[in-house]
Formats: structure tokens, C-alpha cells, sequence
């Protein structure tokens, strides 16, 4: 249960069921195969395409050094930007979740 200003109460040991049982095992099983199938796949049908492309649009070995060195940056960029500003607005809102989300959402979705 979420309180009114979206922060999140202390977790309460006492509240938690103790009759539900763990998941099964093939439940768990399931689901390490579909993930790991999902990601696996996934990461293979666009990693390839995307590193083969700088093969594909120059033979110049200096064009191509250029081409995979912007994208280097803009993946990096890609990587650090969101963390950092997640980590100012959890800075600024420390007891929001819900607001560091949301302003991260909307300083991201206004920076694209």
C-alpha cells in the first residue's frame, strides 16, 4: 500500500503471508530459459546488424574509426545521462520514488 505523497512505508515482516508457498521448480525453470532465450536472441538480432553497419557504409578504414567512435559516445551518453539524472533527482526528491521517476521520464522524453 503506497502512501498519499507516493512514498513507499517500511516493510512490515509481520505482514507477509507465510502460507504462500515458494514457486515451483519448473516454474523457475521456465522462466530462466525464456529469459535467457528472449535476451539472447534479442541482443543477437540487433547487436549484429548494428555492428555490421559501419562494415557496410565505408571501406575507409579512418570513416569507419569515426563512425563506431560516435557511436561509442552516443552509447555511452545513452548509458550515463539517465543514471545521472536519476541520481540528481533522488538527491533533490530522496523520499519520492514516484516523482524521481517521473521527472527523469519527463527530463529524458524532453532531451530526445
Amino acid at each position: 500500500e503506497m502512501i498519499a505523497n507516493g512514498t513507499l512505508p517500511a516493510h512490515n515482516v509481520s505482514s507477509v503471508e507465510s502460507s504462500n508457498p515458494p514457486a515451483p521448480a519448473a516454474l523457475s525453470v521456465w522462466f530462466a530459459l525464456f529469459y535467457f532465450a528472449y535476451y539472447f536472441f534479442s541482443w543477437t538480432c540487433t547487436m549484429i546488424p548494428y555492428d555490421a553497419l559501419g562494415m557496410e557504409l565505408t571501406s575507409d578504414y579512418s570513416k569507419r574509426v569515426s563512425l563506431f567512435s560516435v557511436r561509442v559516445v552516443f552509447q555511452f551518453l545513452g548509458y550515463a545521462v539517465p543514471n545521472a539524472v536519476g541520481l540528481v533527482l533522488s538527491n533533490i526528491f530522496p523520499t519520492n520514488i514516484i516523482a524521481v521517476y517521473a521527472y527523469t521520464a519527463l527530463v529524458l522524453g524532453i532531451g530526445s
